[in-house]
């Protein structure tokens, strides 16, 4: 599985899709694991992840979609953010997400 930064399901981030007025929806980053790559790149909670290699994603599934489309763990993965008013680019480095968790715990 590839993932960005989360605990639970995106290395990344917590997601999730708010609808709006006009009828789409905006995938926002509502928790970020401290030690993965969406940290590393100092994405927020709040913040709008507004395209994925340049296309644009309006629901949890698409980012997914999109986001395991460019690769195995490992990849490059450029994201278009929103973050309080201003929008930039970012590339972070997919990792899996088996690295992140901690391991059990032997006696």
């Amino acid at each position: 599985m590839r993932w960005l930064n989360q605990v639970v399901q995106v290395t990344i981030v917590n997601l999730r899709s708010i609808p709006q007025r006009l009828g789409t929806s905006l995938v926002v980053v509502i928790g970020i694991a401290g030690n993965g790559p969406a940290a590393r790149a100092e994405l927020k909670a709040g913040d709008v992840i507004l395209a994925v290699d340049g296309e644009k994603v309006t629901s949890q599934s698409a980012f997914y979609r999109k986001l395991w489309a460019l690769g195995d763990a490992g990849v490059d993965v450029p994201l278009t953010v929103h973050h309080e008013g201003v929008t930039f680019d970012v590339v972070l480095a997919s990792t899996d997400r088996t690295k992140l968790l901690k391991g059990p715990r032997l006696h």
